[in-house]
């Protein structure tokens, strides 16, 4: 009953920002019929990815360590060497050798359970005879240096990233406003360690936007409860699952 694999695009703001990239074999059953841009690979009947995803994206937006939340990384933004099938992790505009990725902003804890996650899968898939779409190159090249940007809880960064910030692997917080359209700030959101709900604020007008696809309320041995409660009271627009996972 875990989460379906998902990713959403959301632009606000001026900006473009994609909220997850989520794979895992539970999609491989068959491609929906009403996307042409979905075929199935014969060699194991994983899917082929859509080729392209929308063009100039400022940022991606993670949530947790889960496949549900990362698990396509690798398969869009990893190495540009192709993988046996003939097959190229896609940028965003499919040119993989002078098309640079955008920034991924998560936590810390996100980014190395999210690694961890990426290689067991690979290993299981592996073992099962299947190939999973993607090699542990590409996992690397995606958590490779200045690739993830990681964020505390409550740490606010703004769009679009200047390049000394893209350069960096930590985020700091910007001490001028100027030329930014967006304040972006993760928060807890329960769910599993290093998990987070982000809020969008526009900063011509303080309007807000919600981003929080999973979250729990209760309050775990090992996890707090989630915050949104807290922050997400004044939002203008929630993006949520409602109905729970499924």
């Amino acid at each position: 009953s875990s989460p379906v694999p998902s990713c959403t695009l959301v632009e606000y703001a001026g900006t473009k920002v994609l909220l997850n990239a989520g794979w895992d074999e539970t999609l491989s059953a068959s491609p929906s019929a009403n996307n042409d841009d979905v075929t199935v690979d014969a060699h194991n009947r994983l899917p082929v990815l859509p080729k392209k995803l929308p063009s100039d994206i400022d940022a991606v937006l993670i949530c947790d360590s889960t496949l549900s939340s990362l698990g396509a990384l690798p398969l869009y933004f990893g190495a540009s060497k192709k993988d046996k099938f003939g097959r190229a992790p896609r940028s965003l505009s499919g040119e993989h050798t002078t098309k640079k990725n955008p920034p991924f902003l998560a936590t810390y804890p996100t980014v190395k359970m999210g690694q961890m996650t990426l290689y067991d899968h690979h290993a299981s898939l592996s073992l099962d005879g299947v190939h999973p779409g993607y090699t542990l190159e590409d996992v690397d090249a995606v958590f490779g240096k200045d690739s993830f940007h990681t964020l505390k809880y409550s740490q606010t960064v703004y769009l679009p990233l200047d390049e000394d910030e893209q350069s960096s692997t930590t985020t700091k917080t910007s001490t001028s406003n100027k030329n930014k359209l967006l304040a972006i700030t993760p928060h807890l959101s329960g769910h599993v360690v290093g998990g987070c709900y982000w809020i969008l604020k526009q900063l011509s007008d303080d309007t807000e936007v919600v981003l929080v696809p999973n979250y729990h309320h209760a309050k775990e041995k090992h996890l707090s409860g989630c915050t949104l409660y807290k922050f997400g009271v004044n939002a203008d627009a929630l993006v949520t699952v409602p109905g729970g996972p499924r």
